[in-house]
C-alpha cells in the first residue's frame, strides 16, 4: 500500500488465509525485507518496483528511517545524495556519532562532500567535534 508502506502475504494456500506484513516485519540482522517473486528481499526495494517497474542502484528514505517505506518516503537517488542523508552514524564508527571518529584520545571530525573528505578538526571533546560536524553538514550538505 503506497500510503502505509504495508505488504500483505496471501501464501499458496487452499483456504486462502492472509497476514499483514509491516514494512521490516521479517526482521533479518542487517534488513528489512519481505519474499517477493520467491526471493527475500529488501521491502523498500520491492516497493519502489511496485511504484514504478525500476530497479534502481539506489533507494533513498527521505526521512531516514529504514522502516518508513511509505511511497512519498522513498527516492531514487545516486550513492553520495545517499550518504549525504545519513542521520545516524554506521555501525563500525568508533563513537556512535556520525562525522567523529576518535584519534589520538580525542575525536576528529570530518566529512566528506562531493568525494572530498574535508577535515574539521581535533578536538578535546566528543561534543565539540559533533558540533563542528553539524555546522559543516547544514553548510555542505543542505
Amino acid at each position: 500500500n503506497p500510503n502505509t508502506g504495508m505488504f500483505r502475504h496471501v501464501p499458496p494456500c487452499s483456504n486462502n488465509a492472509r497476514r499483514d506484513w509491516h514494512p521490516g516485519s521479517s526482521e533479518h540482522a542487517r534488513s528489512y525485507s519481505v519474499w517477493f517473486d520467491g526471493r527475500n528481499m529488501r521491502a523498500h526495494r520491492v516497493a519502489y518496483y511496485l511504484m514504478t517497474g525500476d530497479w534502481p542502484d539506489t533507494i533513498d528514505h527521505i526521512d531516514g528511517n529504514p522502516k518508513n517505506n511509505v511511497w512519498s518516503n522513498l527516492r531514487s537517488v545516486d550513492i553520495r545524495t545517499n550518504n549525504r542523508n545519513l542521520h545516524r552514524a554506521r555501525a563500525h564508527n568508533s563513537t556512535g556519532t556520525l562525522g567523529v571518529t576518535k584519534f589520538r584520545n580525542k575525536f576528529r571530525a570530518r566529512i566528506t562532500v562531493n568525494g572530498v573528505g574535508i577535515h574539521l578538526g581535533v578536538f578535546t571533546s566528543e561534543s565539540a567535534a559533533q558540533a563542528a560536524y553539524t555546522e559543516a553538514k547544514q553548510t555542505y550538505h543542505y
